[in-house]
């Protein structure tokens, strides 16, 4: 079976207070989710979409 993450974008999730989570998903909305998960009560400044990463 093929590793589906490996096929996922790379996204970095930046949180006011300075904490920046770099994770993989389908789309920035899902990247959001999970970066809440990982940080519960962080508000989320911004989502970059990580270009090249795997190279």
């Amino acid at each position: 079976m093929a590793d589906l993450t490996a096929s996922l974008p790379l996204f970095r999730v930046f949180f006011h207070g300075g904490k920046t989570i770099v994770l993989t998903a389908g789309n920035s909305m899902l990247a959001e989710q999970k970066a809440r998960v990982a940080n519960p009560g962080g508000f989320v400044k911004k989502i970059n979409l990580v270009k090249d990463a795997r190279k």
